[in-house]
């Protein structure tokens, strides 16, 4: 077999035997359950998103998700921080408050369409009472179709 076959057969998309019907989200394990409280201190928020390395957060209150907040909301706040030296407020105040919540039945295929046809990083995922469940990384599914 040539050496380019061979490359290439290492990268072949695999779909663990117990969710090779149709895998959801839920065949992808443990979710990420990291969030922000709506009235956290915006400062302490962009502190746990550079220290943890997200690109963003979905914004919880009483385990629904009632917003989400980025690294681009925060790079924008504390840029206009530099030119006005205001305080900024709670999370609540900078906050993306139209969402797309996946439950976590939702076809794998589907958030994988989602991920290539918009550029978010991560959808908040509900359980099937519409309570946050956890996170979706696109590099959590790049890491699950390669099989590691």
């Amino acid at each position: 077999m040539d050496s380019a076959v061979m490359e290439l057969n290492k990268y072949t998309v695999h779909i663990p035997p117990k969710a090779a019907g149709n895998p959801t989200i839920a065949d992808l394990g443990d979710l990420n359950q990291d969030y922000f409280n709506i009235g956290e201190d915006f400062f302490k928020a962009v502190e746990h998103l550079e220290r943890n390395a997200h690109s963003g957060l979905p914004v919880v209150e009483n385990h629904k998700v009632v917003g989400f907040l980025s690294e681009k909301d925060c790079l924008k706040e504390l840029y206009a921080q530099k030119f006005h030296q205001a305080y900024p407020g709670k999370v609540e105040d900078y906050m993306v408050k139209t969402v797309t919540v996946l439950p976590l039945n939702t076809p794998l295929f589907h958030a994988i369409d989602l991920f290539i046809s918009n550029p978010y990083h991560v959808y908040p995922v509900c359980d099937l009472d519409g309570k946050f469940y956890g996170c979706i990384h696109r590099r959590e599914v790049l890491t699950y179709l390669l099989g590691k």
